[in-house]
């Protein structure tokens, strides 16, 4: 909604941010209200500051639609021009569109970086998720923008007494290509079939959450993931995020044996995810990480044969920024004093194949996910979403995942204590799920795939760059012809 005036007066800009802010604020707390469950229940945050904190986020993501709508209240793009050709006419509609596609690039990269419910993500399954191989979730987001605004015109059009058949036979088209576009770029294989074929066994555990740190807690876990893991026939075996409350070398020697024994017999690989707490030579201390650890048939007793350490952390739940360091003293939550692992770690690999991991939070960050694929031949996060059961967040983040999927073209796995366990192909469609919050395993076989996609040559410039030309030309028009709009329409 934005509010349109024939000049550019600060009453204006404010009404578009102040109409903005509150779509945000609308927006994020409907989709983040699981935040605070989590600090809450079992981060042992006090309530009032647990609400305040989520309330804090919400309030500023939401600060960033408040930027993109006061910027086109202001600028005047959603008025007719009486000047504008056919062409002009188009760039308008990518400037509109780029300052919301801008606005959701910089909220995900900016300071921390919260890139959670980009609007990119509700078309996963729908046509404009063919555009996702070429310009990724943002891109995405600015083909939704570009139908929105098409339809805001008509509704403006309609407003203001204009109404023309022919105009909304164009829209109509318009509308039609972009979505015929995009259902047919989902049909393309960017990528190439390597031929080859790994099996894999996700394993749900379904420990509740209040249980994990706990001696009863660890041992439920050691049962449940190994009796699955004895039955396993599968190339990989994966177990979640953090499964044992205990760091790696704290386990019991038993647990370790054991999983070496099953490795063994079954001719499996194990992935798993644990804390780690190791030495780190650079800075000379100690350092805890969130790991994934793998035991490979062969390896010796009690250590592992690969580890992947977590890079994107979560803010508060995992680590605390030094400026933020007086919040996290109200945060309770175990291991949030995590390290964060380096930048360019090798793949997990298999006799069939390359795997790039992830675990959790990560899957949100494309540029991350962009990088891990271009070394692998296919994808596997370890999450663990039982900080937030009854809530949304897990089929938000399966969401996320689809994305990847699609804007990587590779097979993409991931494993959840509590859901969603699930396996997707690399056109982003669920090949199978496990129903959430219960105990079992899923098999399937994934294939291998090669070749680098548009995007993860290119990632988000090309859909910046053209955001930008296009409100550079616009603003050169403008002060070339000092475009006056002769209506005050509220939308």
């Amino acid at each position: 909604m934005i509010l349109l005036a024939t000049q550019p007066t600060p009453a204006r800009l404010w009404s578009g941010l102040t109409i903005g802010f509150c779509f945000g604020l609308g927006w994020f707390a409907c989709g983040l209200w699981w935040l605070y469950p989590g600090l809450h229940d079992f981060g042992a945050t006090e309530a009032y500051f647990a609400a305040l904190l989520v309330a804090g986020v919400i309030g500023y993501m939401s600060l960033f639609p408040a930027l993109a709508s006061g910027l086109i209240a202001h600028s005047g793009l959603l008025l007719r021009d009486a000047k504008a050709s056919f062409m002009w006419r188009a760039i308008r509609l990518c400037a509109v569109a780029g300052i919301w596609a801008i606005s959701e690039w910089l909220r995900g990269h900016l300071f921390i970086g919260l890139p959670w419910l980009e609007t990119g993500y509700a078309h996963t399954t729908a046509p404009l998720a063919g555009y996702a191989p070429l310009i990724g979730v943002i891109g995405v987001g600015f083909m939704n923008s570009l139908i929105a605004i098409l339809l805001a015109y008509g509704v403006l059009n309609y407003i203001n007494k204009e109404f023309s058949v022919s105009g909304a036979l164009q829209a109509v088209a318009a509308i039609a290509i972009v979505l015929a576009g995009g259902q047919l770029l989902r049909s393309i294989d960017w990528t190439e079939d390597t031929g080859r074929n790994v099996s894999v066994r996700l394993i749900q555990g379904n420990i509740a959450q209040e249980d994990k740190f706990s001696a009863e807690g660890l041992r439920q876990a050691a049962n449940v993931y190994v009796e699955y893991s004895q039955t396993s026939s599968a190339n990989l075996t994966i177990w979640p995020e953090t499964i044992f409350s205990l760091e790696w070398h704290s386990l019991p020697d038993g647990i370790k044996q054991g999983l070496q024994s099953i490795a063994n017999a079954r001719a499996s690989t194990i992935l798993f995810g644990s804390p780690v707490v190791s030495k780190d030579p650079a800075l000379e201390k100690t350092v805890s990480t969130n790991s994934a650890l793998a035991i490979s048939p062969g390896d010796e007793a009690g250590k592992y044969s690969y580890r992947y350490d977590k890079i994107h952390l979560l803010p508060l739940a995992e680590y605390v920024p030094p400026s933020l360091k007086w919040m996290g003293d109200q945060v309770t939550i175990d291991f949030n004093s995590y390290s964060a692992g380096a930048v360019d770690q090798a793949p997990l690999i298999l006799e069939g194949g390359k795997f790039g991991l992830n675990i959790c939070y990560e899957t949100l960050f494309e540029d991350n996910i962009v990088r891990k694929a271009r070394n692998a031949e296919a994808l596997l996060n370890l999450s663990n979403f039982a900080w937030f059961t009854g809530t949304w967040a897990a089929n938000q983040h399966l969401q996320a995942a689809q994305m990847r999927a699609l804007e990587t073209g590779r097979w993409l796995a991931q494993a959840s204590n509590t859901g969603s366990t699930a396996v997707i192909n690399q056109h982003g469609f669920i090949v199978d799920v496990l129903p959430l919050d219960t105990t079992a395993a899923l098999d399937a076989v994934m294939q291998m795939r090669t070749g680098d996609t548009p995007f993860m040559r290119s990632q988000n410039k090309p859909i910046l760059i053209l955001s930008a030309l296009a409100l550079i030309a616009l603003l050169g028009r403008r002060l070339r012809y000092k475009v006056k709009p002769t209506r005050t329409t509220n939308l």
